[in-house]
């Protein structure tokens, strides 16, 4: 009876062990004990590989994050040294639209000296002429509407040309001139080169030429081109 009842015990623990995928001994006195085996706990084997799978995980998310770094090192563009300034190359000097007007002498009745660099920032219509001319009769009473029209905003100066400050008097007087006369000593200005009269210019606040007029200048040309010179200057 007993060695049936020993069969059945080890039947069944035969069954346990294709259940469960464990190993047990069995003792002298019939005691089953478990034993720890090789296949150990099936949740341990689940948690190892989650934990493995984060670290790779871990590993792949460390890999993009330096190859994003490293694309974002490629993609920078290396700063550029900082370049000094050229400076500008002065303009040619002379009375031709876009010439630099020199900056020449001229005097007033009472001797005092003047230079066309006091008038910067202002346009400034220059006439050069001589009493003896005649086209410089002729625009004269077109030159004084127009210096009527725009003496608050341009300087208008006429410039005798080597006949001293008298004549330049006497002719205002005679023929009602309220534009200020100037005088030079003679035609000889350095860097205008002028050889006729009638000559008017017209210049704007930095001193540049905006527009000339060798000869009789006729009134739409004094008023367009004063115009356009004024609003350059602001």
């Amino acid at each position: 009876m007993k060695r049936k009842i020993l069969i059945a015990m080890m039947l069944t623990v035969s069954v346990l062990i294709s259940l469960n995928g464990c190993a047990f001994n069995i003792g002298n006195n019939t005691e089953i004990e478990e034993e720890e085996n090789d296949c150990g706990d099936d949740s341990d084997d689940e948690d190892d590989e989650d934990a493995e799978d984060e670290d790779a995980e871990d590993e792949d998310a460390e890999d993009e994050d330096d190859k994003k770094e490293a694309d974002a090192d490629e993609d920078e563009e290396p700063e550029e040294s900082e370049k000094p300034e050229k400076p500008e190359k002065p303009l040619p000097v002379g009375y031709e639209v876009g010439e630099q007007v020199p900056d020449f002498e001229f005097y007033d009745a009472k001797g005092n000296r003047h230079t066309i660099s006091e008038f910067r920032g202002k346009a400034v219509y220059i006439n050069f002429f001589t009493t003896w001319c005649t086209y410089c009769f002729y625009e004269l009473p077109d030159m004084e509407d127009v210096y009527d029209k725009y003496s608050d905003d341009v300087v208008f100066i006429m410039i005798d040309l080597a006949e001293g400050p008298e004549l330049g008097l006497q002719y205002a007087d005679d023929y009602d001139v309220t534009i200020p006369i100037y005088y030079v000593d003679d035609w000889g200005i350095e860097g205008l080169s002028i050889d006729a009269v009638p000559l008017s210019i017209v210049i704007d606040g930095n001193g540049v030429v905006y527009g000339n007029q060798l000869g009789q200048a006729s009134y739409d040309w004094m008023d367009d081109t004063v115009y356009d010179a004024i609003n350059s200057s602001k």
